[in-house]
Formats: structure tokens, sequence, C-alpha cells
């Protein structure tokens, strides 16, 4: 009888989240200083100058393996273009935190079921700017570990076009639903919805260094559908595209190749007109010393 009231309570609890979700958020809201909270709800809603006000986002995954979506909810205080998830549990309609520090791009990660516990792959700039392989494994029982690895060049050529290595087995290539809000509107009002989220446009200041980013390809892959609220958006690369899984030189690069190709040009040109004027002093020394 015990289980059957543990499931009904976890059902419920999926059905009707708000609760949860409010309780949850106002967990993770005491993360930020209290000045903080204060400026930000002094800020305008919408600045034309300067960094734009803190949003709040979340989005939905079952990485428990329960079939009750856990919440991520994050912030985009960050300044880089990764975001440091705290990951919520809802059991019998209270959150539990379950860890922090969980960062994840806003533009997908990998995402694989493998024994018994499910596995999320983020290539990724990390605190020092330098780019690594995030492996995160969480596990039933809502423990989790993480490990950070430092790839090799010929790995990074794959990963910096989201392709697992050769050999590699991430799983699938997923982006999350999210949502975001702004923290100011919700300290105003606490009704304040939330709202989709769309990475590719969004202003805020944790995606200040986008531009470096190594050039993308043209078309990626079709990306797969999770569980918990993720959808994927790739299409089939188009006709003349290059191929995603092979590196495509940099504009900086193709130049600099046709800056070597010129000299070298040069060179052969020097070397032919030095041989032929060496070739022809020969034979004048040699008719010289023949009519002497």
């Amino acid at each position: 009888m015990r289980p059957a009231l543990l499931a009904l309570g976890s059902i419920l609890a999926a059905l009707s989240p708000a609760p949860a979700d409010d309780a949850a958020l106002a967990d993770f809201l005491q993360r930020f200083p209290p000045a903080l909270l204060a400026s930000e709800q002094a800020l305008p809603l919408h600045r034309d100058q300067g960094d734009p006000p803190i949003v709040l986002l979340r989005f939905r995954l079952d990485v428990t393996g329960d079939g009750i979506p856990e919440t991520f909810l994050g912030s985009s205080e960050a300044k880089d273009r990764s975001v440091d998830w705290t990951l919520y549990a809802i059991r019998a309609d209270q959150p539990i935190r379950l860890g922090d520090g969980i960062r994840l791009p806003p533009s997908g990660f990998f995402l694989r079921k493998h024994a018994g516990a499910t596995e999320l792959h983020a290539y990724q700039r990390s605190a020092s700017r330098a780019h690594e392989l995030y492996r995160y494994r969480f596990e039933p029982d809502g423990r989790w570990s993480e490990e950070i690895e430092s790839p090799d060049g010929h790995a990074r050529l794959f990963l910096q076009r989201n392709r697992p290595p050769p050999g590699e087995d991430y799983g699938k290539k997923v982006r999350p639903s999210i949502e975001r809000l702004p923290l100011g509107a919700h300290l105003s009002d606490a009704a304040t919805e939330w709202e989709p989220y769309n990475y590719d446009t969004a202003p805020h200041r944790q995606f200040a260094h986008r531009a470096e980013l190594p050039p993308a390809v043209t078309a990626d892959p079709p990306e797969a559908t999770a569980p918990g609220g993720l959808a994927g958006n790739g299409a089939p690369a188009p006709t003349g595209s290059p191929d995603p899984g092979q590196a495509q030189p940099h504009p900086e690069a193709r130049a600099r190749a046709g800056v070597d190709a010129a000299w070298a040009a040069a060179w052969i040109g020097l070397g032919i007109v030095g041989a032929g004027t060496w070739v022809g002093l020969r034979l004048r020394i040699r008719e010289t010393r023949r009519t002497g």
C-alpha cells in the first residue's frame, strides 16, 4: 500500500508542479546577495546600454530515470557562454536540491543512457577560458559526478562541430527547451510568467564571447528528441555545404595560405632567373676562352 501511495504522490507532483517549482525558485534565489536582488528590482526591464538585467533560466530533464523530469535552474549572471545549473528533484510536491555548479551550455549537449545511469557530455569553455569536455553521470538515487577532460587537437575538430570523436559514444545531441524569467520582473511581480528562451538570439551576458567560437559549419546532423522537455533542432545538410565531420579552414588561415603561395612562387621565379643567368655566364666564359 505504501509504495502505491508514494507513486500516486509522485504522479500528482508531476501533474501540478507549480507549488514545487515556486519553492525550488525561492531556494535558488537564496544564492544571490540581497544587494544584487535589490539592484535588479530597481533596474528598468529594458535598457539600451550596458549589461542587460539578469535573467533566470530553467529547463526540465529526467536524469534519475524515474519518469519524472528534474528541474535545472540557472541564470545569466555568468559572463561566459555556459550556465552553472542547480538541479532539483520534485518529491511529494517538495523540491530537493541534488547539486550545484552543473555546467551545461544552453546551446545543447550530448545525452546517453548507460548502465542504469544518465550521462551528459558538453564541450565548452571552462572558467580558465580553455575549451574542455565536461562529463556528468547521474545515478537513479540522485547522486551525480563530474569529470573534466582536455581533448587533443584531433578530438577538438569534431567537438567544435558538435560531433563526438571517432570511437566515442556520447549518445544523441539534444537542446533543452529553456524558459526565461527576468529577475527584476519576478521580484516586482511574483505572478510574472516564464516564457520561451531562444539561445540563438539571446543577448545575455553569458554569451558575450560567442564571437570567439570556431567558425561553425552550415548544417548539423538531425538532433534527437529526448524525454523531459528536450527537443532536437537539427536539419539535414543542404547541397553543397561542407562536411561537418571535416575541419573547415578559418578565413585568416586561407589568407595566410594565399600569401605563402605567392612568396613560394616568387622564390621559384627568382631561382629560375638565377639559374638562367648562371648558365649564360658559364657559356660566355667558355666562349671567351675559346676565342682567346
